[in-house]
């Protein structure tokens, strides 16, 4: 049977309103993050909520940016049933965060003294701001990021089966995770859209 067509600007909309749906207000969206991080600071010390925030924003740096790289592989895909069928996200992702978690707990040293990891926190570290601030606002942003990611990827696990996406060229990903990007900061309050849109 023969697909029905769309076209991506038919799934950046499809995704903006499943956001919407889903999470009704960026406040809304916030304050689930800040009941997260309050927990965190009411249960844990100085030293170890710092800690934590370190091994959290590690997490989720190296999680998103494998996310992304399977939300791409799926796009390349999408219009091709036979290759896209081999391949099953929500296995890869579950693999991908069982492993990085795995690399992050057998880490030798404290996860800022890690070289493979400690690339990320010098950035937060140089950035100027209160180094647990910076790390707080990451945090909050990769784990928006983290979510929209695999919502995209559900949204196009399920749209493929039924539809045919045109449109899709050398681009469509950069600019697909351009928008998730900038969804995630407008979600944390990063950014104002003119009329609440």
């Amino acid at each position: 049977m023969e697909k029905s067509r769309t076209d991506v600007e038919r799934v950046l909309a499809t995704f903006s309103t499943h956001m919407k749906q889903k999470h009704s207000t960026p406040g809304k969206f916030m304050n689930n993050i800040e009941e997260i991080l309050d927990s965190k600071r009411k249960r844990q010390k100085k030293e170890s909520y710092l800690r934590s925030l370190e091994k959290n924003v590690v997490f989720l740096h190296y999680f998103t940016e494998e996310a992304k790289a399977v939300l791409e592989l799926m796009l390349r895909r999408v219009n091709d049933g036979e290759k896209f069928i081999r391949f099953d996200p929500g296995l890869t992702l579950s693999e991908i965060e069982e492993r990085v978690r795995e690399e992050i707990k057998n880490a030798k040293k404290e996860i800022s003294q890690t070289e493979r990891f400690s690339e990320i926190l010098k950035k937060e570290a140089a950035a100027g701001k209160n180094y647990v601030e910076r790390l707080e606002f990451n945090y909050s942003y990769l784990m928006a990021v983290r979510s929209f990611t695999v919502d995209f990827i559900n949204i196009i696990y399920a749209l493929q089966k039924d539809y045919y996406v045109e449109g899709i060229n050398s681009s469509t990903s950069e600019d697909i995770l351009r928008y998730i990007n900038m969804t995630a900061n407008y979600y944390i309050g990063n950014v104002r859209v003119e009329n609440g849109e």
